[in-house]
């Protein structure tokens, strides 16, 4: 497994106890809940009992929540942590950005580079439940660091200072998650990538994280493998096929959970293909499947490129040019030459020019409107 990110990426380890899922479920859990049909049941319904929280009910927990707060920000509590992700649904926020902003904000306070004049009084101190909870109130009401954060952090680089960026783990302004990326190469190439920013769920490797022998992968992809997450060779095919799987899973409405994004042994594009013709009538095979793919997440380059998003943008975050302190995967980190050789073969496989952007080849292959039609598309069709 990786590393995950403690106090905001500066470590890979913790040096306290850390939060004991026995007493989430003993003391907090009162039943699951499931999204219709599903058999998974991967959403804790929780209550809370006792203390100033008491009566509080939520539902969800999930590790962008948790282990953000918890490693990241090193916070100790399941009533903080609960009440500050019921407290997102709430109000509309993005509970991973959210939680990974508390972090880079205790760091930049503990650094100095923000005070209490900042805060408005508010310390950011680590593992602060009254910091955790005050920064979705500030953010909610727009005061303070909450308005200078919640218009996202590029904009908020303009404000506190672009130096600020050096400790910030992201991917074209959004968060990556509290997973630390540096050992496993194939997983950190998925969200330098994605069509919107670091978002663990558009193509990261998951699998990577199985150590799977290069045989059995080679079944799975097509092509083989390395079993070792610190390789740079041949982790720029299964990002391109789990970013087209992503895409596909995405259309037809089921969940990520349920897929190969998550392990080997759940649906994939035969099982899509078999229930999408059972439903519709269109025969479609595994091929077409992964084609629809490459189609969708093509179109979203194209759009990206509208934007004036290309390879200045597929960045590798500084931090992660560092190290990792300890370990099986000490002393790891990116090595810029080998990514960037990583890169230019995700790019081909993906029918991009070395900058990133859809060939005309592609289009055309795809069958898709050039940049001139797709953009009067859109600006025609107001009303979408």
């Amino acid at each position: 497994m990786v590393s995950k990110g403690g106090r905001n990426f500066q470590t890979n380890v913790r040096d306290t106890e850390g939060l004991d899922i026995d007493d989430f479920i003993d003391n907090y859990e009162v039943g699951k809940k499931a999204c219709f049909g599903c058999p998974i049941h991967c959403k804790h319904v929780w209550h809370i009992k006792t203390g100033e929280m008491a009566g509080l009910t939520g539902i969800g927990l999930e590790f962008n929540a948790a282990g953000a707060l918890h490693f990241m920000a090193e916070c100790e509590d399941w009533e903080t942590i609960m009440a500050f992700y019921d407290g997102c649904n709430r109000f509309g926020l993005d509970v991973a950005s959210a939680s990974a902003y508390i972090a880079i904000l205790m760091e930049l306070y503990d650094r100095k580079i923000i005070t209490k004049s900042d805060t408005g009084g508010l310390a950011y101190d680590w593992g602060s439940r009254d910091a955790i909870l005050g920064f979705l109130e500030q953010t909610t009401k727009r005061e303070h660091i909450g308005d200078v954060m919640a218009n996202g952090l590029l904009k908020a680089a303009d404000v506190l200072g672009h130096d600020m960026m050096q400790y910030v783990v992201h991917s074209k302004g959004l968060t990556i998650e509290a997973r630390d990326l540096r050992s496993h190469k194939g997983q950190l190439l998925g969200e330098v990538v994605s069509s919107r920013g670091g978002d663990h769920l558009r193509g990261r490797f998951t699998i990577e994280d199985f150590h799977l022998p290069p045989k059995v992968t080679e079944s799975l992809y097509g092509k083989p493998v390395p079993s070792d997450p610190r390789s740079y060779k041949g982790k720029a095919w299964p990002t391109v096929w789990t970013e087209r799987l992503c895409a596909v899973v995405d259309s037809v409405g089921i969940c990520k959970f349920a897929s190969k994004w998550m392990s080997p042994g759940l649906l994939g594009p035969e099982d899509m293909a078999e229930s999408f013709t059972a439903v519709t009538g269109i025969q479609k095979t595994a091929e077409d499947i992964m084609i629809d793919g490459d189609r969708i997440y093509t179109l979203e380059k194209l759009f990206n490129a509208r934007e004036g998003i290309s390879r200045k943008d597929d960045k590798v975050p500084d931090r992660y040019h560092e190290p990792l302190k300890y370990g099986p995967y000490k002393g790891e980190n990116i090595d810029e030459q080998k990514f960037q050789v990583l890169l230019d073969e995700y790019y081909e496989l993906s029918g991009l020019d070395s900058d990133g952007i859809p060939l005309p080849e592609s289009i055309e292959r795809l069958d898709l409107n050039t940049m001139d039609d797709l953009e009067s598309m859109v600006t025609e069709n107001t009303d979408i």
